[in-house]
């Protein structure tokens, strides 16, 4: 039988691993003293695992749906120019509203987030001045609304990010707990060692190989 020792882990397998080893220990009362050490670093980890799971997924979603409307309103626009209309102030109205997407072009899409909602806000603006009512029947019309909303909800969404990256700035990162949390965890490994070679049991040991086969897995 030979010391069990964690390997390099993920932050999030170190969490898993962590987990699962205090319940499988925590039928031997002779390691609750090595299991409150392990918690006590645990829930700090966990805050921070928390924390850094806030990476903006409701930031890059927003982005990215604003993005794809943005696409679709500015390829809607050139596409309707390539059509073959009769209407002289259909093709007028046009031409103008083509001008406008030609001036921020797809590329408005790959701007820096804060740079790209300006930019946004300023095409909307510049679509404003516009008289598009003739084009009511083309489907172009129904994209503004949305891609003002898009860019709205972006707005909110990183207001919303940067509230939370704030609040939680005082609470530690996973990564710099990790190391605590790793050295608690293989001392907990080493106490139930320790049992076993004072006062070995079939509950000690038994414990101890399930210990194994899961580090083992990993």
């Amino acid at each position: 039988m030979e010391l069990i020792v964690l390997p390099r882990l993920s932050l999030n397998h170190l969490q898993t691993i962590t987990e699962e080893s205090v319940k499988l220990c925590e039928t031997i009362p002779e390691l609750s003293a090595a299991i409150e050490k392990v918690n006590n670093v645990l829930e700090p980890f966990k805050e921070g695992m928390l924390k850094e799971s806030l990476t903006a997924v409701d930031k890059k979603n927003t982005d990215w749906k604003r993005d794809r409307l943005t696409k679709g309103f500015i390829k809607s626009v050139r596409n309707e120019l390539l059509f073959d209309h009769s209407d002289a102030e259909i093709l007028e109205t046009l031409k103008q509203l083509n001008k406008v997407v030609d001036k921020y072009g797809i590329e408005v899409t790959r701007l820096p987030l804060n740079a790209e909602t300006a930019a946004i806000d300023n095409l909307l603006s510049d679509v404003a001045q516009i008289d598009i009512t003739s084009l009511s029947n083309t489907g172009i019309t129904r994209w503004i609304p949305k891609v003002n909303d898009a860019n709205q909800a972006f707005k909110i969404a990183n207001r919303d990010y940067n509230a939370k990256t704030t609040s939680n700035s005082a609470i530690n990162s996973a990564s710099s707990i990790a190391p605590s949390l790793r050295k608690s965890v293989n001392g907990l490994y080493a106490m139930l060692f320790g049992l076993i070679m004072m006062s070995p049991s079939d509950n000690l040991i038994s414990t101890y190989k399930q210990l194994d086969t899961l580090v083992d897995t990993y």
